[in-house]
């Protein structure tokens, strides 16, 4: 049986859970904040050039009569509930990493790329309905692969390790460390040569060098 792991991953989780929270602040440029620098920022910030990592100096300059909310974890649990909830529902095995990211185990629910691409589009829908996010799920034979298609919404089968990775650039994988980042640079200008490294080591998601 072939390992089959979906990576979930929820862009603009925290702004729209605070909406939730306080809907009267919709129309307003929103910023979650987490030690003086911006976790997540909403699309009218975002347009203002504000967005994760910026400091709050700049937030101020940027866009003054943005609201800026210091990150708070309670206030997201129920989001996060009620998201992670829907993913354990079509997976026996679930493990949010992050408030707005996580795996699940599918292998024993999905036997080809099909099924799997079905699989996703069935929670995509379900979360879309649900908590009126649009969330990014990728697929594939182990964390680092799942983690990497989730940008494209892919499933990426076994056989399709020698292709995937032609059309990753490494811009794209601004969630690795800076090591690993520096590492995969030696490699080439994507991720071209990603079939070089020992398979095992491509699909534990951990370290790869």
């Amino acid at each position: 049986m072939n390992d089959w792991i979906a990576c979930i991953v929820l862009n603009g989780f925290y702004v729209q859970a605070y909406w939730q929270l306080q809907p009267s602040l919709k129309p307003r440029p929103l910023v979650i904040a987490s030690k003086n620098r911006v976790l997540e920022a909403c699309p009218w910030a975002q347009a203002e050039g504000i967005g994760p990592g910026v400091s709050l100096r700049q937030v101020r300059c940027l866009c003054p009569r943005a609201t800026i909310v210091p990150f708070s974890p309670d206030e997201y649990l129920p989001l996060y509930r009620q998201i992670w909830d829907v993913v354990a529902a079509h997976s026996p095995m679930v493990e949010p990493a992050e408030f707005h990211r996580g795996f699940a185990d599918i292998s024993r629910l999905v036997a080809n790329a099909c099924q799997a691409r079905a699989w996703r589009d069935e929670v995509r829908e379900q979360i879309q309905q649900q908590a009126d996010l649009q969330p990014y799920i990728g697929i594939g034979p182990g964390r680092f692969i799942a983690r990497v298609a989730a940008a494209h919404n892919a499933v990426v089968a076994r056989e399709d390790l020698q292709v995937f990775p032609h059309l990753i650039p490494l811009s794209e994988l601004d969630w690795l460390d800076s090591d690993l980042r520096d590492a995969l640079h030696r490699l080439g200008p994507g991720l071209a040569d990603l079939r070089t490294i020992p398979y095992r080591r491509l699909l534990n998601g951990g370290t790869l060098f």
